[in-house]
């Protein structure tokens, strides 16, 4: 049976909403109230959605290649801040710049630069687009803002030209980090109705 599938970090999980931030402290799970529950119940379709808070655009792109789907799914994928990444091995460790640790410190101290994130994050997208035609699985992606992308030959995507940071207009969440179930709502009400002929 055809589902929902959805693919990105915290703001696809809807990490801070009331139903999994509890006593000041992030579950880890993913909300009932996040955008992709909106999109499901429009599209009276069940909803898998494996947003993971924290995660890089590599996690996502790992994430999605490793996915059994079925045929008639519809792919969803919010893609996330280039400045982060990952180490994949029988776990997936988290490289950000929130994180306080040696690994993360090294890292932005002698590796990262931001030139070499963007390539990195635009070729993450166009190998995960590959694939996702190669399947004929049904896609739209999605930015959680608007992002200048190095422009190269090769970098032939299309977005939804919908961000969810404009929605912070509704209001944040219990965190006071991420936008709130206002924005949730609006934000997968205005994909949806801009999504609709795949």
């Amino acid at each position: 049976m055809a589902s929902i599938v959805t693919f990105g970090c915290s703001h696809t999980a809807g990490a801070g909403l009331e139903d999994v931030y509890i006593n000041n402290n992030h579950t880890g799970k993913v909300s009932r109230y996040a955008w992709p529950n909106i999109i499901a119940n429009l599209s009276d379709k069940s909803l898998k959605n494996n947003a993971v808070n924290g995660a890089s655009n590599k996690q996502i792109a790992y994430s999605i290649l490793d996915y059994n789907f079925n045929k008639d799914d519809i792919i969803y994928v919010m893609w996330t801040f280039a400045d982060r990444t990952c180490i994949i091995d029988k776990t997936v460790k988290l490289i950000g710049p929130w994180i306080d640790n040696d690994t993360n410190y090294a890292y932005y101290k002698h590796l990262h630069t931001v030139y070499d994130s963007m390539m990195a994050m635009q070729g993450y997208i166009l190998m995960t687009k590959l694939y996702l035609e190669s399947k004929n699985i049904k896609y739209k992606f999605l930015l959680y803002s608007d992002t200048n992308f190095i422009e190269n030959k090769w970098f032939n995507v299309d977005f939804v030209n919908i961000y969810f940071e404009e929605y912070i207009k509704y209001g944040l969440a219990n965190d006071d980090h991420h936008l709130g179930i206002n924005a949730h709502k609006e934000f997968g009400q205005d994909i949806w109705d801009n999504t609709l002929n795949f």
